[in-house]
């Protein structure tokens, strides 16, 4: 499933932290927002990561998981194109 998170974190350290964390689950699409193909426990590992990382009634996370048929119809207009990862198989 393609994940994509946005961030608004006005510490330095913690925003650093997060984007980094990010970043070992998918691609930055902008400033603040990534994209992540996730299956659902990597997501929840993602989720659980980010929980200790955040501080509670300063920072702000949002969460937008988006169906196949979504992904499809998703435009972009300059920047990076839509993270699709291919699934593989090891034998």
């Amino acid at each position: 499933m393609l994940v994509v998170v946005s961030y608004d974190v006005p510490d330095d350290r913690r925003r650093q932290r997060l984007a980094k964390l990010l970043l070992g689950f998918g691609a930055r699409v902008l400033e603040s927002v990534f994209e992540c193909d996730l299956n659902g426990p990597q997501y929840l590992q993602l989720e659980r990561k980010m929980r200790r990382v955040m501080k509670e009634g300063e920072d702000a996370v949002r969460v937008y998981f988006l169906c196949q048929d979504c992904r499809l119809q998703t435009r972009t207009f300059g920047g990076p194109a839509v993270e699709r990862s291919e699934p593989f198989y090891i034998a």
